[in-house]
């Protein structure tokens, strides 16, 4: 057998096509490179927010039952899930945020010296990752109504 390449997870072949053609779409459509992610992490971040709602609502009940409350049919997640909620949280990602967080990193590549540099790269990241979901929808202001927005809504399925 032969040496072992030095760093063996190097993608090669096919897979440095497919990273190829990432990066020529990401030049050629960088909305639409920006907004499906963002979309899909916005529906995802939704998913999370109801299952968090969803597991408080679910233990306030069973504290309840200790306490002797009257008992109620416990629902499943799925029954509970709301898609329309998700889906118009996807959008919010997809149509709000995606184009803002562009606009952002572009006035940075504008601003920063170097906008390529390793170090302007992780700024970009942070920035992106950091004010996109805090921004748009914590506080009363924001896109989700901040925390009251989110349980009230388990609430009301109650």
């Amino acid at each position: 057998m032969g040496p072992q390449p030095a760093f063996p997870l190097v993608p090669s072949g096919k897979a440095l096509r497919v990273v190829a053609g990432g990066r020529s779409f990401l030049k050629r459509q960088p909305l639409i490179a920006k907004a499906l992610p963002t979309g899909v992490g916005f529906l995802f971040g939704d998913v999370l927010t109801q299952a968090a709602a969803w597991r408080g609502a679910s233990q306030q009940q069973q504290q309840g039952h200790e306490q002797g409350a009257p008992e109620h049919h416990q629902q499943s997640f799925l029954q509970c899930y709301d898609p329309t909620r998700g889906v118009k949280m996807a959008l919010v990602g997809a149509l709000l945020a995606a184009p803002l967080l562009l606009g952002v990193l572009r006035g940075m590549d504008l601003v920063l010296a170097a906008p390529h540099s390793l170090g302007a790269n992780a700024l970009k990241f942070t920035v992106d990752q950091v004010r996109g979901g805090g921004a748009l929808l914590s506080g009363p202001g924001g896109v989700a109504g901040g925390r009251r927005g989110v349980f009230a809504a388990s609430r009301a399925q109650r």
